[in-house]
């Protein structure tokens, strides 16, 4: 009756966006609600530290991708639901994240219905291209695992980024996918596929 009621409501608002949003988080209340027994997994837009003239947003969004495609193959769809970039957007609003980790990255896992989320930052240390991802639980803030890759550049950086990736939704103690391959065999021809 509760979602009927929004709907309707939704439906009678001349704000589009406000409406999209408004049916979005609906479909994350009523899913939750009738005990999908999945958790969401939301992979925010990495950011970046520091001044790193020689990366760039693409950069950044690559590596990031990296990662929202590792969780997708890992991540088995009958425990989790992986939240997509649009709508995680779609329901953060106008908010930039660009400066939000820790506490204010849990806060907006919170606000977008995720159980788990995780964020990342690229910087330079000793001349080369560092990434640095955590994951949180978003319930009690807790941080359940940190890992970091680097590289020279961003070419050398992308196997590491997606081993880092690997083990750190093992470490957070999440239930995983065991296969033979993944994303990892599209990275310099090579294949790190579980055993």
């Amino acid at each position: 009756k509760l979602a009927g009621f929004a709907l309707a409501e939704a439906a009678k608002s001349e704000d589009n966006d406000m409406t999209r949003k408004m049916l979005i988080l609906l479909m994350l209340i009523a899913s939750t609600s009738y005990g999908s027994g999945r958790a969401r997994v939301a992979v925010l837009d990495f950011t970046e530290e520091g001044n790193y003239r020689e990366i760039t947003t693409s950069d950044i969004g690559h590596v990031t991708n990296l990662v929202r495609e590792e969780a997708r193959l890992m991540l088995p769809t009958s425990e989790y639901i992986l939240m997509t970039r649009e709508n995680i957007l779609d329901l953060i609003g106008d908010r930039s994240i660009a400066d939000c980790i820790g506490d204010c990255a849990v806060e907006t896992g919170r606000r977008i219905g995720a159980d788990y989320i995780v964020t990342g930052r690229v910087y330079k240390f000793s001349g080369e291209m560092r990434v640095s991802i955590d994951i949180h639980e978003t319930e009690d803030g807790n941080l359940l695992s940190t890992v970091h890759a680097g590289a020279p550049t961003l070419l050398d950086i992308e196997t590491n980024v997606v081993l880092e990736a690997r083990k750190l939704f093992v470490a957070a103690g999440l239930e995983v996918n065991r296969f033979n391959g993944g994303i990892s065999n599209k990275i310099g021809g090579n294949s790190f596929g579980w055993e």
